[in-house]
């Protein structure tokens, strides 16, 4: 009988950490979408690159 892996496959390493606002009640004002930012949130750089540039494993 095989065995299942016991862990994600989907995994991808972490180089660099980024702090992205998160904002809350948006609006659109002047053309412009505004916003009062909430707070920060950290996130790898990895998951902002486009999924070409983004290497998978």
């Amino acid at each position: 009988m095989e065995k299942k892996k016991e862990y994600p496959t989907n995994m991808f390493p972490v180089k660099k950490m980024v702090k992205i606002p998160v904002y809350s009640t948006l609006r659109y004002e002047d053309g412009k979408l505004v916003g009062d930012i909430e707070r920060y949130v950290d996130t790898p750089i990895e998951w902002l690159q486009d999924d070409i540039k983004r290497k998978e494993h």
